[in-house]
């Protein structure tokens, strides 16, 4: 895995807790994951299918939304230096969709995105590697 598809990895950990602490994941918004991830990596140029690595998070039966988020911002902490702000915008929408893509968006799901815009802020791509 390259350190560009780390960064994405690392999102789909951030995208599966936040659909679980929805309490239950369902096909609405594994769909909008899905079509949200797919339409992403199109944009950002990368050449691999994204998608499966994510329904196989997705269906991970005992990994707990602390776990995972707490994972994932280190993995992502990782690979900043090829995280634009674009990609830092466009990864929030995504979250907030998935969020949406059941209703009502629950409070977790609400604490959970405003947490990771606080992590994720900070956070600077080099310019080496974002261009």
């Amino acid at each position: 895995m390259t350190n560009k598809e780390g960064l994405y990895y690392a999102f789909g950990e951030i995208a599966y807790a936040v659909a679980a602490a929805g309490k239950t994941i369902d096909e609405a918004e594994k769909k909008v994951l899905h079509d949200q991830l797919v339409k992403s990596v199109s944009d950002h140029g990368l050449d691999f299918d994204y998608s499966e690595i994510i329904f196989q998070l997705l269906s991970k039966d005992h990994t707990d939304v602390k776990t995972a988020y707490e994972w994932a911002m280190k993995e992502m902490k990782l690979h900043e230096y090829y995280l634009t702000e674009k990609l830092k915008n466009d990864f929030i929408g995504i979250l907030e969709k998935i969020a949406s893509a059941k209703p009502p968006v629950t409070l977790d799901e609400e604490n959970l995105i405003e947490r990771f815009k606080r992590d994720i802020g900070p956070m600077k791509g080099d310019p080496v590697f974002t261009g």
